[in-house]
């Protein structure tokens, strides 16, 4: 596995204030709320867990069955895979008129 090079400039100043801003209470009641409506964990890791837009695939077929065709709803560690999911995740979205 390869390490990335710490962020500098104006990189390392929007690093700083996104980690300023974060909220660990708010992610814990989101973490809550989206096992509560799955019925699985996350995982440990919370952005990890979202990051390929499967989790969020569930929720919203939990929310309306059948929405979302079963494929996405698979983790993957492809990029090509993970912009498909996210991508289903938010057309699907957008067809609930949920905002983003």
């Amino acid at each position: 596995m390869t390490t990335r090079a710490e962020k500098s400039g104006i990189n390392a100043e929007v690093q700083q204030k996104l980690a300023a801003t974060y909220s660990l209470e708010d992610e814990a009641k989101a973490r809550g709320w989206l096992e509560d409506i799955v019925g699985e964990s996350i995982g440990q890791n919370f952005w990890d867990g979202l990051t390929d837009g499967s989790y969020l695939c569930k929720v919203l077929n939990k929310l309306q069955p059948n929405l979302i065709p079963a494929k996405y709803e698979h983790s993957s560690s492809q990029p090509f895979k993970q912009v498909l999911n996210t991508s289903a995740q938010f057309f699907f979205q957008r067809l609930l008129s949920c905002p983003d």
